[in-house]
């Protein structure tokens, strides 16, 4: 709750926030504004976008190391990158997608593909010190024990899972590798504007991630 109140009180993207009450249910509380008033950014009203950098780059002014790792769909990454180009100051980002990459160094041209190419551009983001490292629910779960869990055990994360339907159904290899990402995280987000599409296994389903239990 304080540290929640300490991030409010930066007003970054934000109008201010007057109140913050207790939800009365684990972690969850309820944020007042001025009436008449809304989140908002360069006049806009904000989505969870903005509202996610602004939290990020509030706990980023206080802890320098921090790492966000943001994991959404394919069409959703590079809109994510634009973002933070758009409304930070200098927050590094880092695309890990499957694809070929030609290198030209010392030793010659070369191509890497597919499972050597994420290698390269995890390797880039841990090395080059970025802030914020987005990828897919593909690479998830095809490298969450080659990469991702050994990454998430050296820093601190953020974890962002934006389009949180994605893991919808409990059964899917896709549900169990949100829930391995979700131990490691030290703050964990689920996004989403459909949290409710067909049952309401799927709402369990999504804050079964985020906060284990929290439905029984």
């Amino acid at each position: 709750y304080q540290e929640l109140k300490e991030i409010a009180s930066y007003n970054y993207f934000f109008t201010p926030i007057t109140e913050i009450k207790d939800g009365g249910i684990q972690e969850v509380y309820d944020l007042s504004v001025p009436e008449g008033n809304t989140y908002s950014a360069n006049g806009m009203i904000s989505h969870n976008t903005l509202e996610t950098i602004a939290t990020y780059t509030a706990l980023l002014a206080k802890y320098p190391d921090y790492k966000l790792m943001i994991i959404c769909p394919s069409s959703a990454m590079y809109q994510w990158a634009n973002e933070f180009v758009k409304f930070t100051n200098g927050v590094t980002t880092q695309i890990v997608e499957a694809g070929d990459i030609k290198l030209n160094d010392d030793k010659g041209k070369k191509t890497l593909k597919s499972f050597d190419s994420r290698e390269y551009l995890f390797n880039q983001f841990i090395n080059s010190n970025k802030n914020v490292v987005i990828f897919n629910y593909n690479t998830m779960h095809t490298d969450f024990l080659s990469y991702i869990s050994g990454m998430m055990q050296k820093y601190k994360f953020m974890v962002v899972f934006d389009e949180a339907t994605a893991f919808k159904n409990p059964k899917s290899h896709t549900f169990k590798h949100a829930q391995e990402v979700s131990k490691l995280g030290d703050r964990v987000y689920a996004l989403t504007a459909t949290i409710i599409k067909n049952n309401h296994i799927e709402a369990w389903s999504i804050y079964q991630v985020v906060l284990p239990g929290l439905l029984g």
